[in-house]
């Protein structure tokens, strides 16, 4: 057996060191976080409308967003009106200020009947979301997905 020399029990420490660096997954900054957050609680809020779950789109909307109870009164007429609601939210990108976040979106919307052609709508719009441990939607520029639905004839 050979002797070990100082620099190969020198080598050993490093190994350790460079295993151990090697070893965690990168560490998302602070901001990195709140947009994670940001975009959940957005693909939330079109998951919960395609699933006709006024509930859970209702818990990520504010109290204080503009127009609540016309929305919830939209939201619930569109539930009633259509089987089956598609909606592909695609986030452009997410601005930081302070404890608001900007999502900018686009939107591409099917709302089904049965018997008839579906409904397809499109759009772009700025959601505004605080940005804390709790996000929420505090405001809707431009067109909003969630809002009165296209005209689809008789209601049941």
């Amino acid at each position: 057996m050979r002797p070990m020399t100082v620099s190969t029990l020198l080598r050993i420490p490093v190994a350790v060191l460079c295993l151990a660096a090697c070893a965690g997954g990168p560490r998302l900054s602070e901001d990195a976080q709140v947009v994670r957050r940001v975009e959940g609680v957005v693909v939330s809020l079109a998951r919960a409308y395609e699933h006709k779950d006024a509930q859970a789109l209702f818990d990520g909307v504010a109290p204080t967003l503009p127009g609540r109870e016309s929305l919830r009164a939209a939201v619930e007429d569109a539930f009633a009106r259509f089987d089956r609601i598609e909606l592909a939210l695609s986030i452009e990108r997410v601005h930081l200020e302070g404890s608001t976040a900007t999502v900018f979106v686009h939107w591409d919307g099917r709302w089904r009947q049965a018997a008839r052609e579906p409904l397809a709508r499109q759009g772009t719009a700025r959601f505004v979301v605080t940005a804390g441990n709790q996000a929420q939607l505090v405001d809707v520029v431009g067109e909003n997905p969630f809002g009165p639905a296209p005209d689809g004839g008789p209601r049941p």
